[in-house]
């Protein structure tokens, strides 16, 4: 479980005490609750519970100083020229996983002493770990904490780029952060039997290095985007049992033979 996992990173994120375990619900709410438990000042872990019920939270819960140093790290973030989309996010109190992980590093105390590319990873990582419930999945050993990224439970780099992302069978509950297509390095990503929701976006042709990529048994759906097509570094790809809909685009006929008799086999295709 993560409990354990969960305790160790609110102390070491040092925002004052754990607030009051929050209870679970899996039916989100679409209002903001106007008074927090005690004590005041949340935990970026409690903040990640408040945000699986509902979708907007008061800033002043959190450090005071938050909103200034939030900006400060869209800064440091914008060098590596993301799409506009992924910080234009102007609502601070929002539950946004972009918004969480802007604030991950906000109130991360070790901020100051990270490389521009460590800083990219633990956004990246913050984000998904907020889309997917990442205080409940079955093994977050390492995550959030002031420990190497590429050290956190399936989590492997090459030159401190993130090269792999593997967490099968871990309990990710929700939507794939568009932030993860901002990993150019990213040559594996493994994530089969969870139950990750909503389309596959059309950024993953971003992701050039990709070879290997397993997210057979969630619940995706929607139509395949034509990008795959462009992942010319692409050997495995395995999409079976989710709910994919419309025919296999004909750009995806630029990956090689194999990957083509297995998506035939194990894409839904509904005409």
């Amino acid at each position: 479980g993560s409990s354990s996992s969960s305790s160790a990173t609110a102390s070491i994120l040092g925002f004052g005490k754990p607030a009051a375990a929050l209870s679970a619900s899996t039916a989100p709410t679409t209002t903001a609750t106007t008074t927090p438990p005690e004590p005041q000042l949340w935990t970026f872990l409690d903040l990640i519970d408040f945000c699986h019920q509902h979708t907007h939270f008061q800033t002043e819960w959190l450090d005071d100083t938050v909103a200034e140093k939030r900006s400060s790290v869209i800064l440091h973030l914008q060098q590596f020229d993301p799409p506009q989309d992924i910080f234009n996010i102007d609502d601070i109190n929002s539950c946004d996983p972009a918004n969480l992980g802007l604030l991950y590093l906000a109130l991360e105390p070790y901020v100051r002493k990270f490389d521009p590319t460590t800083l990219l990873n633990r956004f990246i990582l913050a984000t998904l770990y907020a889309a997917t419930d990442g205080n409940r999945w079955a093994v977050n050993r390492g995550w959030l904490t002031e420990t190497d990224e590429c050290t956190w439970h399936g989590i492997d780099c090459v030159r401190k780029h993130i090269a792999e992302i593997k967490l099968p069978h871990n309990r990710l509950v929700g939507t794939l952060p568009e932030s993860i297509y901002l990993l150019k390095k990213l040559m594996t990503l493994e994530l089969p039997n969870n139950k990750i929701i909503g389309s596959l976006s059309p950024n993953i042709g971003q992701l050039s290095m990709l070879s290997t990529v397993f997210l057979n048994s969630n619940l995706i759906q929607g139509s395949l985007p034509t990008t795959i097509g462009s992942l010319q570094n692409l050997a495995v790809l395995n999409l079976q049992n989710n709910t994919f809909t419309g025919s296999i685009p004909v750009e995806i006929g630029n990956l090689n033979a194999e990957i083509m008799r297995e998506l035939s086999c194990r894409v839904v295709v509904v005409r």
